[in-house]
């Protein structure tokens, strides 16, 4: 669906690129096989995996949706075909269009594996109409790689990021900037990018619903309950959303590896035996780029009560495959109550590097173990020694949530 503007008056203080790859583990595939091409495509996290990833736009006809159990999909959709994620493909395509964006603006903010925002600010005037930027950002893409992408342009990363998502598969759209505010004016809070089910809750009770409805709330509200970012809501609403793209990469606060396990997982020894991979996955990664940690939290969802996380303070940081797991396991059984896992997470808080402590504060012994098995995995790969109880165990590469082209967020192989 189209929605172009033709002309760039009134004059743009502010413009702000959009761009969006539709269903892109799921795109990538059918492009790959040609015999997937207008099926219905769902991706999983290897080919053992039980959750739906992402899926083709031929499988949501059918209801399903990320996050769906492949059973529960396969009921609406017999004739499904499921493929295993490979994320060193997907990473390597959105390095290439990341990188061949810079072309038309260097100052570009990967917002995801498959979306990413452009400070076009400096550039529009040579170029006749949003239209025709928007026309040589498809043409730019299409020479990199086949493959369906929206575009939006807008005033302001709100407005350019709302309107692509709704408008996709293959979106052209722009949002003018005067039109800002009367575009948004129904639009539910919820929608918006940032504003997730706590935030649209506490709003409710001030009546507000809409973007429209947020004018009829001073800005103090949100900025005394969430601060800056309360703040920044409250013009983003309005169509004036004051974010800048930001171009750094900063490092990285925190890092975790997670797992949804198969259905009906109840078994103690099953569910520890996830929880070691994790530990052994998180630990190696953070070695890897020269990451410790002080602090870390293991989680796990239940059918029957919900999310429960637990906190684990190490004396020194460490980055510590066996203690790790050894801490988790013991906090893990002491506070499970039993019924079926749904999923559980480990998470390392407040990560520094290495080389930034004292060099009193890190086990040399402990260093130098892990360092060997780093060695030897890096030389004759990923998993070559590993505990024995995951010798049978078997990972998939992971794609951080925050991915970035390079850094720690990068697709980790397990």
């Amino acid at each position: 669906m189209d929605s172009v503007w033709p002309i760039w008056k009134p004059p743009w203080k502010r413009v702000i690129g959009f761009v969006d790859f539709d269903a892109f583990f799921a795109s990538v595939e059918q492009l790959d096989n040609p015999k997937l091409k207008n099926k219905p495509v769902v991706v999983t996290n290897g080919q053992q995996g039980s959750c739906i990833i992402t899926c083709s736009y031929e499988a949501r006809s059918f209801g399903i949706k990320t996050g769906m159990r492949l059973s529960e999909a396969k009921q609406l959709c017999p004739h499904l075909y499921r493929c295993g994620s490979r994320p060193q493909r997907y990473t390597d395509i959105s390095r290439s269009v990341m990188l061949a964006l810079t072309a038309i603006s260097p100052d570009i903010e990967v917002f995801s594996i498959d979306e990413a925002f452009i400070d076009l600010t400096d550039v529009h005037h040579l170029y006749d109409s949003p239209n025709a930027l928007i026309t040589t950002i498809s043409d730019l893409v299409s020479k990199v790689i086949d493959l369906p992408i929206s575009i939006a342009i807008a005033s302001n990363k709100t407005c350019a990021k709302y309107i692509a998502q709704v408008l996709k598969p293959n979106a052209r759209c722009v949002i003018p900037a005067d039109y800002n505010q009367l575009f948004l004016k129904r639009v539910p809070v919820s929608q918006l990018c940032g504003i997730g089910k706590k935030i649209a809750i506490f709003l409710s009770r001030y009546g507000v619903h809409t973007c429209g409805d947020m004018q009829s709330i001073p800005m103090s509200i949100l900025a005394k309950r969430y601060g800056a970012k309360g703040r920044r809501i409250w013009y983003m609403c309005q169509g004036i959303d004051p974010q800048a793209v930001n171009t750094k990469c900063h490092p990285a606060q925190s890092m975790s590896h997670s797992k949804v396990l198969p259905p009906q997982t109840a078994r103690q020894a099953i569910i520890i035996n996830y929880l070691q991979d994790l530990c052994y996955r998180l630990s190696a990664r953070m070695r890897a780029n020269s990451l410790v940690s002080r602090h870390y939290r293991m989680g796990y969802y239940t059918v029957d009560v919900g999310w429960q996380v637990d906190d684990l303070d190490m004396i020194v940081p460490k980055a510590d495959s066996a203690y790790l797991f050894q801490r988790c396991k013991q906090q893990f059984v002491q506070s499970n109550l039993g019924g079926v896992v749904v999923q559980i997470m480990v998470v390392a808080v407040n990560v520094t590097t290495v080389k930034q402590l004292d060099c009193f504060e890190v086990n040399s012994t402990d260093q130098s173990v892990n360092q060997v098995l780093d060695d030897i995995n890096q030389r004759y790969g990923s998993g070559t020694i590993k505990p024995l109880r995951l010798q049978q165990h078997h990972s998939v590469p992971v794609i951080s949530p925050a991915w970035q082209p390079k850094g720690p967020r990068q697709s980790i192989e397990s």
